[in-house]
């Protein structure tokens, strides 16, 4: 499948849910939701193939209109079995290279074929968090940013660097 990335169609985005259908080729018609922006869906983030077993980030949220500490990072479980994430990690990197931990020493397990929401501590949603970031002074940048996934092992699971995720709206892996 296509495993590449878009805006998604949803404000506010999809944690814990399938990712949104945005169709690239706009016929005209209605949007998702009222209000929502076109968004131009071309190459804005990428990402490096995943390892295995198959744990994709998903979905990335870097704050909302109002609050920047509102950010979630999802990921996913594309195996056929469920999968223990003690001591994984999740860590932020800048466009410098910088590294910053989001998420040490993760605990819990992501079911076959199930999500698993990584938020901030001062994450407020509806959606139920499985994982808190476990550093307070780390936030993802609306800009210029990578999301890297460590088993752990310390080997890179998955990443997905990205130019821009708007305000309020989250950036989604294609064909979840």
């Amino acid at each position: 499948g296509d495993f590449g990335w878009q805006t998604s169609g949803v404000a506010g985005g999809t944690p814990r849910a399938e990712n949104t259908i945005v169709s690239s080729l706009g016929s005209g018609g209605g949007s998702p939701s009222s209000g929502s922006q076109t968004v131009s869906q071309s190459s804005v983030a990428t990402s490096s193939p995943p390892a295995s077993p198959l744990i994709l980030i998903s979905e990335i949220q870097a704050g909302s209109l109002g609050d920047a500490k509102q950010e979630w990072v999802e990921l996913y479980n594309a195996g056929e079995n469920d999968v223990n994430l003690a001591d994984w990690d999740l860590k932020k990197k800048t466009s410098s290279g910088t590294l910053g931990n989001l998420a040490t020493n993760m605990t819990g397990t992501i079911r076959a074929n199930g999500f698993f929401l990584i938020a901030s501590q001062e994450y407020t949603g509806s959606v139920a968090v499985d994982q808190r970031y476990t550093q307070t002074s780390q936030t993802l940048a609306g800009s210029n940013n990578s999301v890297v996934l460590y088993n752990g092992n310390g080997d890179v699971v998955d990443e997905i660097t990205y130019a821009e995720i708007i305000a309020g709206q989250s950036l989604e892996r294609k064909a979840l």
